[in-house]
């Protein structure tokens, strides 16, 4: 996540932060529109979808980043007793300071914070694919608050920086925000619905298990920068985290049709 002071040093148009705005935004919704679509039987009602895609959005986006950026002073920008024992007087090397904020800080906040607005629409939990859909919406909405940071400061460096810079979050950490929330709005869902059966099932190691995932994606996405070792590395990073988007969200609505197609051979 980057920082919002970023964005506040941009000379930038009405039109060009209309656009912004646009770009980040227009995807997530076509995104929860087809993963919720992918639900044929029972889908889950438009406003509470939205609802919970604008939860991630405000408040999930507002609250990730009070706490990262909390935790980035706590341990790397002040000169307290904590630092100096951690990283010695001239602090961490740049290599350190990225891994832990992309691999390590960033996942562990984002996944529980985004988790968060599963629970907003507990009560219509009713599947076990619900939780897995309101998860993505969740993290859809998160994603555009993210991408407004990203796509504002790519557009000041020019068109074409940005237009790139759309493609790939568009096609890589947006889809991959949806897929790992939707992880944990499954256990959420899942653990739901086992407690009125009378069995258990714990929704905080499917939080876990998508923080794992965002943790690898991020790591392949900064492989380059962490190595510095040609072009290739970059790229071979960037690859991976594409393929870890992209299997993660065809496994994401593959189980979402697979839970729906049970629920209707059911009622057959």
């Amino acid at each position: 996540m980057r920082a919002l002071h970023d964005l506040g040093k941009m000379e930038i148009g009405t039109l060009e932060i209309t656009t912004v705005i646009l770009v980040a935004l227009v995807p997530s919704v076509l995104y929860i529109l087809w993963i919720r679509n992918t639900e044929i039987c029972k889908r889950e009602p438009l406003f509470l979808v939205f609802l919970v895609l604008f939860f991630g959005l405000t408040a999930a986006f507002g609250i990730a980043f009070v706490i990262e950026n909390s935790l980035v002073y706590l341990l790397f920008e002040n000169s307290s007793l904590l630092n100096r024992f951690l990283w010695g007087v001239n602090g961490p090397n740049p290599e350190i300071y990225l891994f832990i904020l992309a691999v390590i800080i960033a996942p562990v906040v984002e996944e529980f914070v985004k988790a968060s607005g599963v629970f907003l629409v507990y009560r219509r939990l009713a599947e076990l694919e619900d939780g897995m859909i309101y998860g993505a919406a969740s993290g859809l909405g998160f994603a555009a608050a993210e991408n407004v940071i990203y796509f504002g400061d790519a557009l000041l460096a020019g068109f074409e920086v940005f237009l790139v810079t759309a493609i790939l979050r568009t096609l890589t950490s947006t889809v991959l925000h949806a897929s790992s929330t939707a992880i944990s709005g499954y256990g959420i869902g899942k653990a739901k619905l086992f407690r009125q059966i009378g069995r258990r099932s714990r929704w905080l190691q499917y939080v876990i298990l998508a923080v794992v995932v965002h943790g690898l994606f991020n790591f392949f996405a900064i492989l380059g920068m962490i190595f510095s070792q040609g072009m290739e590395i970059y790229f071979a990073g960037l690859l991976a985290s594409f393929a870890i988007a992209t299997i993660a969200f065809r496994i994401m609505r593959l189980k979402i049709r697979e839970f729906d197609t049970m629920f209707l051979s059911q009622r057959d």
